[in-house]
């Protein structure tokens, strides 16, 4: 580039300026053209140009070779503020922000503040962002709206929410901005009922959203019907193109559970990435379709697109959800094919797979020789895995060893060793390590202690007016889930365990009104009690309050492929088959109930009705839960040979009940084969009509 140019041609010239190399060349003439010193607003517009294409040596080098010093030097400053700040160099912004009030004076303009304000929020320096809002209104700017925007901004990121809030109250005019940034401030700070009220009170006042509104409303956690609605707004302001919008739709409909969806606002995308690919294979897992997850995954291999941490983090959970012996491996191949070495937070995901799908083993093979730097995290998965598994004497040596090893246990060690005891019916053994949680290890039971310990007390057969008094005297609130570990050890033998049930349930209820197992658990009291119009209220009022049962899902792996059951459902051309293995192993229990002198059907649901914690009520489907059905599909579909390992491993989404107990420890006598089932709570093992948890 040569000639001589006026100030006018440098500015307009810089402004359509796209690559450092033009760039460099426009500075250079402005030497030619003698205009140095450089005028002010070119000044300004250099340093800014210079910083949009992340040269900030060269914005750095242009602000130190400017020879004025007066307040009208402010803009200047504050383009290479901006840079820093829009370029992940806020400490560097807020650096020269002081760096300028010393030079310049501390009279800053309003461009100034919102700008290094934001620097704050963004590396969460609130003491920094607290001296400048004073410092902002020192200067007269406290009341300046833009200035305002980026204080709730600021507050709301930093956890203050209340000062937030009180900025946002005190505005005497809001803008789009304005609202926008205070939803911001309850979905970071987890308000998101406050969020998403105030997103409908904004378009209550006429104030239409924009970009930034939708972009946080859509990161709360929505209802089904909130995010149909705020859908449509999206459509109707013409956003449902823009990439972000879309990533956050699909966000927004996999975390209310709504991932079928999610999946068709990805299919209309025309730009798909890895975030949403990663969104999509995790909400599947989630959702108890992994085979989707899995075939993603597929999708993705076949169209070029290299995983990375995220997806083999949903891939290994998708795989955690099936019964399989066969996937654990596969996924760890991929792990060494795609990224090679692992880290150790990968290497603890994969050893937890393999726990999950019942190769304790295998885990404890990748414990010892592969991973390189066990962390608190490595010793607590194996500590739980051996726990689940019903194997305490292990779980406890590997705590002993930890110790040894200086590794200081946290809350969730503390967890699963309780979970050990609890497993394995070590009832004392378990209660005298709870009572030493504090002397011992400096760590004070918390609720998911308490809950753990009621669930261990319960097995024990301690009286259950005994287990509420242990409740009521803890020296924290009992949350649901000590709740809802007394109603589940509850037997209705007489009234006195029915009071403790209604209270434990009514608790329950009020701790978490949309906690189905209260519901479930206290309904199927009053019907087995024959108190059916209490049983009936109870069911209606789950109803009125919105609240959804959870499918009970199985899956279970038969020659190579993982097949899936739900509740009431039925696989193809199974269906007659499985039906007459269901029904003749039924009555084979009748019958071995009528031989020990049992209180027959009825009695028997009676008296086991409350380890049913899973929601799959409906009497009329007693005989067609998904664990019979994936038991009763493996056994017809797979012939016992001797010499091959033809366990049977099926994956269970919630609690076994008693019934299908029953019946699986009766398949596995009749059939001799070893079944092994894995629920939400623990594994089972079956062998010879034996199961493993002792019951």
């Amino acid at each position: 580039m040569y000639g001589r140019f006026t100030s006018g041609e440098c500015a307009a010239m810089i402004k359509n300026c796209t690559t450092l190399y033009h760039l460099k060349s426009i500075h250079a003439s402005m030497f030619r053209s003698y205009l140095i010193p450089t005028p002010q607003f070119l000044t300004t517009q250099l340093i800014s140009k210079y910083s949009q294409l992340d040269a900030f040596y060269h914005a750095q080098t242009v602000l130190s070779s400017t020879t004025t010093s007066t307040v009208t030097d402010t803009p200047i400053y504050t383009s290479l503020i901006r840079g820093y700040t829009d370029h992940g160099s806020s400490d560097k912004a807020i650096r020269l922000y002081r760096q300028m009030r010393n030079i310049v004076g501390p009279i800053c303009d309003s461009q100034t503040y919102p700008i290094v304000i934001k620097a704050c929020s963004k590396i969460g320096d609130l003491e920094e962002g607290k001296k400048i809002h004073k410092e902002a209104e020192e200067s007269g700017f406290g009341r300046n709206p833009t200035v305002i925007n980026a204080l709730i901004g600021m507050y709301g990121k930093c956890g203050c929410f209340d000062i937030a809030k009180k900025l946002f109250d005190e505005m005497i005019e809001r803008t789009v901005v304005s609202w926008s940034a205070m939803i911001g401030a309850c979905e970071k700070n987890g308000r998101w009922e406050e969020g998403i009220k105030l997103f409908y009170r904004m378009s209550a006042e006429g104030v239409r959203p924009n970009r930034g509104s939708f972009v946080n409303v859509m990161n709360c956690y929505l209802s089904e019907e909130e995010a149909d609605t705020v859908h449509q707004m999206v459509v109707d302001e013409g956003l449902s193109e823009e990439p972000l919008v879309q990533n956050l739709m699909v966000k927004m409909y996999v975390r209310c559970g709504r991932v079928e969806t999610a999946r068709e606002v990805f299919d209309k995308m025309t730009r798909k990435n890895l975030v949403v690919l990663n969104l999509l294979i995790e909400g599947f897992a989630i959702s108890d379709s992994p085979m989707e997850s899995l075939q993603m995954f597929v999708d993705m291999k076949t169209n070029g697109i290299r995983p990375d941490d995220a997806t083999l983090y949903g891939i290994i959970h998708a795989c955690s959800v099936m019964a399989s012996s066969k996937l654990p491996r596969c996924v760890h191949g991929i792990l060494l094919k795609e990224i090679g070495h692992q880290g150790i937070e990968l290497q603890n995901a994969l050893a937890d797979l393999y726990v999950q799908c019942g190769m304790v083993r295998s885990a404890h093979r990748l414990f010892d020789n592969t991973f390189e730097k066990k962390n608190l995290e490595s010793w607590n998965i194996m500590i739980s895995g051996y726990g689940i598994h019903g194997m305490a004497k292990v779980a406890l040596d590997l705590f002993e060893k930890m110790k040894e090893a200086s590794i200081k246990p946290n809350d969730d060690t503390m967890l699963s060793v309780l979970s050990a005891y609890f497993h394995s019916g070590l009832v004392d053994e378990g209660r005298r390590f709870f009572n030493s949680m504090t002397e011992d290890f400096g760590i004070s039971p918390k609720s998911k202690h308490y809950s753990c310990m009621v669930d261990l007390m319960g097995r024990g057969g301690y009286p259950r007016e005994e287990i509420l008094n242990f409740i009521q005297n803890m020296p924290i609130k009992p949350d649901s889930c000590v709740w809802e570990s007394l109603l589940s050890s509850c037997r209705t033998r007489d009234d006195t365990d029915i009071e403790v049930a209604e209270t434990a349930a009514k608790s329950l209820l009020e701790a978490d009104s949309e906690n189905q197992s209260g519901y479930v658990l206290l309904s199927n009291i009053y019907t087995y009690l024959g108190k059916q119009e209490e049983s009936n209220h109870i069911r209606d009022l789950m109803v009125e309050r919105g609240v959804k049962r959870t499918e009970g899902v199985s899956f279970v792996e038969v020659r190579n492929n993982v097949c899936r059951f739900s509740t009431g459902g039925s696989l193809l051309q199974s269906d007659e088959s499985l039906s007459k293995v269901v029904q003749k192993l039924m009555e084979s229990i009748r019958k071995e109930e009528e031989v020990e002198g049992a209180e027959g059907e009825n009695g028997l649901k009676r008296n086991l009705l409350l380890h049913d914690i899973e929601e799959e009520t409906n009497e009329n489907l007693v005989h067609e839960h998904s664990e019979k059905l994936a038991v009763a599909f493996a056994l017809v579909n797979s012939e016992h040979d001797s010499s091959d390992d033809l366990t049977i491993l099926v994956r269970k989404n919630s609690r076994v009940c008693t019934d299908c107990h029953k019946f699986v420890k009766l398949a596995s006598k009749i059939a001799e084969r070893v079944i092994v089932l894995r629920d939400s709570n623990r594994f089972h093992r079956f062998k010879a009509g034996v199961c493993s948890c002792g019951n």
